[in-house]
Formats: C-alpha cells, sequence, structure tokens
C-alpha cells in the first residue's frame, strides 16, 4: 500500500534519489521549496518512492519490490516521468508496451564553460535590441504557456523575478522579443529555460544565444552552476555554441491514454 511522506522528511528517502540524473538542478531545490507530493511504500523504511512534482515525476528505489509495480499503475497519462536507471524503464515498457513514448532528452557538461567566451557572445546583439534583466514590466508579454509554468512553481509570474533569475532581449517598440531564464526553485545550480518569439523579425538574429549567455554568465559570476538539458537538436547546437560540451542522450517516458 502506497502513502504520503511529508517533504519534510526527505531524508528517508534521499538515498533513492541521489542517482538521478537532475537530483541536484530540480529534485533537491524543489524539495526544499516544498513542492509537489512523495509517496512512499513504507513511511518508515521505505524502499520505493515517487515524487511528483508539476508536469513532472520521478520514480526511485528497488524495482524488484512488488510496490515499484503498484507505483507505476498509479501513473497519470500524458506526464513526463523521469526513473533513475534502465531497470525502471523496463518496468515501464511491460506495463504500457506500445502506449509508452519515449522522449529522448540531451545533457551537457557545463564544466568546460569559458565566461569569456559568453561574453564574446554578448557582444553579437544586433542594433536595435536591449539586453536586460528580467523585470515586472514584462512579464505580461511571457508567452501565456511558460508563463502557466513558472506560476506552477513559483507561485506567481513576478515571483520569477523576485527568486528566480532572468534576462530579456527586447526589440526597440520595447516588444519582448527572446527571454532565458531559471525554470525551477534553484539552490546552487539551476536549469534553463529559452524562448524566442516566433515572429520572422526575431528569427535568425542569434537572440537566443546573446540572452542565454547573459544568463549563465550571471550563474557563473555567483558561483551558481547553469545546467543545460536539451528537448531536442536545436537546443543541442545552441548549447554546443555557448560552450557546453559532451552531449550525452538519456530517456524520459510518458503513456498516451487508450484508444479504448
Amino acid at each position: 500500500m502506497l502513502e504520503e511522506l511529508e517533504i519534510n522528511d526527505w531524508a528517508k528517502v534521499d538515498q533513492l534519489f541521489d542517482s538521478h540524473l537532475l537530483y541536484r538542478s530540480i529534485i533537491n531545490p524543489c524539495r526544499h521549496s516544498g513542492i509537489g507530493i512523495l509517496t512512499v511504500d513504507d513511511t518508515e523504511s521505505p524502499s520505493v518512492a515517487i515524487y511528483s512534482i508539476p508536469l513532472m515525476i520521478f520514480l526511485a528505489g528497488d524495482t524488484t519490490n512488488p510496490s515499484a509495480i503498484e507505483i507505476i499503475k498509479t501513473l497519470p497519462p500524458l506526464t513526463i516521468f523521469v526513473v533513475p536507471d534502465e531497470k525502471w524503464s523496463e518496468l515501464l515498457r511491460k506495463e504500457w508496451r506500445e502506449r509508452l513514448v519515449v522522449n529522448q532528452r540531451t545533457n551537457l557538461d557545463y564544466s568546460t564553460l569559458d565566461i569569456s567566451h559568453l561574453r564574446r557572445l554578448k557582444e553579437s546583439l544586433p542594433d536595435g535590441y536591449t539586453l536586460k534583466e528580467l523585470e515586472t514590466e514584462v512579464l505580461p508579454q511571457i508567452d501565456p504557456e511558460y508563463a502557466v509554468q513558472i506560476q506552477m512553481y513559483f507561485g506567481t509570474i513576478e515571483n520569477l523575478v523576485n527568486t528566480g533569475i532572468g534576462f530579456c532581449i527586447l526589440d526597440d517598440k520595447d516588444k519582448l522579443a527572446s527571454y532565458a531564464y531559471t525554470p525551477f526553485p534553484f539552490l546552487d545550480e539551476f536549469e534553463i529555460q529559452v524562448y524566442t518569439d516566433d515572429s520572422l523579425e526575431y528569427r535568425r538574429k542569434g537572440l537566443a544565444t546573446v540572452v542565454s549567455a547573459a544568463l549563465i554568465e550571471y550563474g557563473l559570476e555567483n558561483n551558481l552552476v547553469p545546467h543545460w538539458d536539451a528537448a531536442n537538436n536545436a537546443s543541442v547546437k545552441l548549447a554546443l555554441k555557448l560552450g557546453y560540451t559532451n552531449p550525452v542522450s538519456w530517456n524520459a517516458y510518458y503513456y498516451t491514454k487508450s484508444n479504448d
């Protein structure tokens, strides 16, 4: 039987999750912020656990425990699942079969980042554009889908300015053209979200490069580790241009609803 465990009791499951690739940059700061729901097989001595945060679910523990199968059967469709190893992947495949969808991602090495290189990239900002830190005045221009996700993790979109980090590029009419920010709460390491408006006037101008370089530079200057986890090839290419190296593919998953 699965039971909810208070986030404040995280020490009981810490070892179960520490093999997760995204432990330090997403799991750890989110649980410190009290975000999400932690479910285990045994509240006193858990061997299997599931940590659910908005839009993502992390699985951990002993896959030979019958509760591992029980956990998988409770997973909702169309939600990203992140697992620590192939044993968990195999359980997902056995349960959801052809309905299971692989979400391939790429993690890159941040140790090769060069702050001088980032500063040179910032200098490539085209004429007619302004690079600045995200301010409350421009937040209403953020894409609605991204705004909803920010609210999920920061409570309000304004809290992104108060407790997160973000940079943006405005055109000569003060329209928000591109922005990069921390999509999750963070401690000493953070993930990066980048968005450039789809309008043709903003494409192929290197805006995503400049605004990302500004955010990464800020992180390095303040002894923060800027992680880059790419969802597609374009994101991988951008990361390599910024100075990340050694792209390593990994798989997240979700399953589709039944056709019945």
